[in-house]
């Protein structure tokens, strides 16, 4: 089980780390696919890379791995 935990917090990490690198790539994409604007497109992939990063964090904590999983399947 520890194996699988760490592979998802690697995974949810190294996404998170892909949408900042890419962000020149992503933007339009999100922004297309959201119907918002650029700054406001820009925001949604930053709020989207928080998020997967801090589920990667919270499944390597044990008293939240739990709420981890949850945003992990909802991420």
């Amino acid at each position: 089980m520890q194996a699988l935990v760490l592979f998802l917090a690697a995974i949810l990490g190294s996404s998170a780390l892909h949408k900042l690198l890419a962000r020149d790539r992503l933007v339009p994409v999100v922004a297309r696919l959201s119907g918002a604007g650029l700054p406001l497109a820009s925001l949604l992939l930053a709020l989207a890379a928080t998020i997967e990063a801090l589920a990667g964090l919270a499944l390597l904590i044990g008293e939240l791995r739990g709420g981890g999983l949850v945003v992990a399947i909802l991420v």
